[in-house]
């Protein structure tokens, strides 16, 4: 990341930004923030109730987006219909929209499944997982990943 990319992301809560690099909770929180953005955009509405989540890291973040956005979150136990705990937002006279939205947040980059890591000049290729996307990358060494794997394969193959 550039300094001009980690400047950007310095304007945004540093849990949401690490969630978001997480594939499995990046859907939630954007809409999370679909939600919140929605919320804001009708006036006449005071009050959205977030539902029960079912981990407490989800949970810490439908605290954490409205935050983002200058909302107040509270929790309110429901223990009439079971459900667990809910979470009320209100509007606060300085809610508004960040500088940086949680979609502008790019997701994590992956390499996709071999590693190419350079020890005393000599080039040491290994697979960390197979892929069924054919996608090329290009590494740092100016060779694409298909390039690599060739040499991999050719330098360790059984006779």
């Amino acid at each position: 990341m550039d300094s001009g990319s980690s400047a950007y992301l310095s304007m945004a809560d540093p849990f949401l930004v690490e969630a978001l690099q997480n594939p499995r909770h990046r859907l939630t929180i954007l809409r999370m923030e679909l939600d919140i953005q929605k919320f804001l955009q009708s006036s006449d509405v005071q009050q959205f109730e977030y539902p029960h989540f079912p981990t407490s890291y989800l949970h810490l973040a439908a605290h954490r987006v409205p935050q983002h956005y200058g909302l107040q979150t509270m929790v309110q136990d429901s223990v009439v219909d079971g459900q667990g705990a809910k979470i009320p937002v209100t509007r606060k006279p300085e809610s508004k929209y960040p500088g940086v939205r949680l979609s502008d947040i790019p997701p994590k980059q992956s390499n996709s499944g071999i590693k190419v890591s350079s020890t005393d000049n000599n080039l040491n290729l290994s697979i960390l997982a197979q892929s069924s996307v054919h996608v090329p990358v290009v590494s740092q060494f100016g060779k694409t990943v298909e390039m690599a794997a060739l040499i991999f394969h050719k330098i360790y193959a059984p006779p």
